[in-house]
């Protein structure tokens, strides 16, 4: 993932990534767990997906999301 991937994980709204100030910190510790069991475009590609994820604006949105996707 490249450092402009890095920089634009995050979403807007209360308690999105984006207003965080360690958002920075979390997206490198996704990207370094991710590259360790995935190629790095691999790893890009899923970061880039996820973000495009309509209402996927905080942690507990895109949780709401996974959840409700894997009772499906």
């Amino acid at each position: 993932m490249s450092s402009n991937a890095i920089a634009g994980i995050g979403g807007a709204g209360a308690g999105a990534l984006g207003d965080s100030p360690v958002k920075p910190e979390w997206a490198r510790k996704f990207h370094d767990n991710a590259v360790r069991s995935l190629p790095e475009e691999r790893a890009a590609e899923i970061a880039a997906r996820t973000l495009a994820l309509p209402g996927a604006q905080s942690v507990e949105d895109l949780t709401a999301l996974l959840t409700s996707a894997g009772e499906r």
